[in-house]
């Protein structure tokens, strides 16, 4: 017993000395009144040195600013004149639970900026026209603050941004990026009031673990592109992919015209359901509704089910490409294609769409390429490569031209019939059930002879 309450007294000894130590420690944490500030001061330079000084205004405190050093607010700064301007330079910036308001900041080649926010319960909203990231560094954390900005975050010439903050655009895309190379990962929601969320080309990669709403989910271009998106997307448009690109959803999609629109061998999977709920004014301007539509030899993966509510709606619109359902398809018309043999050149229709062609579930193929699968597909004549695609890009595989049949591949949900296991081990089941029925009626009559 003495034993043990010794080692009980050794070990808060050693827990005392340790808080002393710590206690006793210097940190470099920004002081309430540091040395050199004064009660109008706003920020403060923090260097490397020890000195903190501070300063009325931001603008101030840029033009005395040192590579490596640390500026922190001390107020709210609403400066929307200033622009923070990184060239060759690396800066820190502690928003310390204040709003940061500037005209916009840029940072260049070679050039490094990190935003935190020390006291995120406090505040460290950060309001801009704009971010470009011109081939620099930027790391923005505001601790789930948001980025209000009239335009967008712009990253190009294989810049690398990385922000922890929900984004908010008026006039313009939340993400923009370009360029191979170019990385931008953000995680928060993006929402944008007139524009896309995501616009990725020519090889950006694009990586969102939030929530996306807008005019447009994502808009991609150009092969090696590439944005993912972990989050649901509420938009009027949900994703469109061109050209190459490649997106990824593992969410859902809700819109109000076209869940995902791909074309020109451009790829997109979405790991969830897509629902269109009719807008009237969108349908009476575009004349139709939407779960997937495909040209050009897109490629669609959808892993969940498409539900389109409305007059004239389509589940999946193709138009020489893929589109594989795992989910149900429920909408008014089923599945729909261009079926570009009603053709008349004397005669030609006044939209693609008086060459619509609706299928029904019981419309299937015969065969299907894949099992468990039923397919739709519709042929095209290759003849018609050159009047449908004229001039090729350089590079297109030409290949694909040989087979122009649009194909749609639906999960066979159809219960099993005849011998398959499905149906024995229903019989299965039966025969067990009559047999013990069986057993308790002769159960029951050798006890009424027992009691007799």
């Amino acid at each position: 017993m003495r034993t043990r309450v010794k080692r009980i007294v050794s070990v808060l000894l050693a827990l005392t000395l340790a808080m002393m130590m710590l206690v006793a420690m210097p940190t470099k944490a920004f002081a309430a009144s540091p040395p050199d500030v004064t009660a109008g001061d706003v920020c403060a330079i923090v260097n490397d040195g020890g000195d903190d000084v501070g300063y009325a205004s931001l603008a101030l405190a840029g033009a005395a600013v040192t590579d490596g050093c640390v500026v922190y607010l001390l107020a709210n700064i609403d400066e929307d004149t200033l622009p923070i301007d990184l060239a060759d330079f690396q800066l820190t910036i502690n928003l310390n639970g204040f709003d940061l308001k500037v005209e916009c900041i840029t940072v260049d080649e070679e050039s490094s900026l990190t935003i935190t926010n020390s006291k995120p319960a406090i505040g460290g909203d950060i309001t801009a026209s704009y971010i470009d990231v011109l081939g620099g560094y930027l790391e923005i954390d505001t601790g789930g603050n948001t980025i209000f900005l009239e335009h967008e975050v712009y990253a190009v010439d294989g810049a690398k941004v990385f922000i922890t903050a929900n984004i908010e655009s008026i006039d313009g895309y939340c993400v923009r990026a370009e360029d191979d190379g170019t990385e931008v990962t953000v995680f928060g929601n993006l929402t944008s009031v007139d524009d896309a969320c995501i616009y990725a080309e020519n090889g950006a990669l694009v990586t969102v673990f939030g929530n996306l709403e807008g005019l447009l989910g994502v808009a991609a271009r150009n092969e090696g592109t590439v944005v993912k998106v972990y989050g649901n997307i509420e938009a009027v448009a949900g994703i469109s992919a061109a050209d190459g690109a490649y997106v990824y959803l593992e969410g859902n999609i809700t819109a109000a015209w076209i869940g995902v629109e791909a074309t020109f061998l451009a790829v997109v999977e979405v790991v969830g359901n897509i629902s269109v709920i009719a807008d009237d004014t969108i349908v009476a301007v575009a004349g139709f509704l939407s779960g997937v539509a495909v040209a050009e030899f897109g490629e669609v993966f959808i892993n969940g089910d498409i539900t389109v509510e409305g007059d004239g709606g389509i589940g999946v619109f193709c138009m020489i490409g893929k589109v594989t359902v795992e989910g149900k398809i429920v909408a008014e018309g089923y599945v729909a294609f261009i079926d570009f043999s009603l053709l008349d050149p004397l005669n030609p229709p006044a939209s693609p769409l008086d060459l619509l062609v609706i299928k029904t579930v019981a419309d299937n193929d015969a065969t299907s390429l894949k099992t468990d699968y039923l397919q739709y597909s519709m042929e095209i004549d290759p003849e018609l490569a050159d009047a449908l695609f004229g001039e090729l890009p350089e590079g297109f595989p030409t290949e694909l031209l040989d087979d122009l049949t649009s194909y749609v591949w639906v999960r066979d949900t159809t219960p099993p019939t005849g011998d398959s296991m499905g149906m024995i081990v229903m019989m299965t089941a039966l025969s067990l059930l009559a047999l013990g029925v069986l057993c308790l009626l002769v159960w029951r009559k050798r006890q009424q002879v027992t009691a007799y």
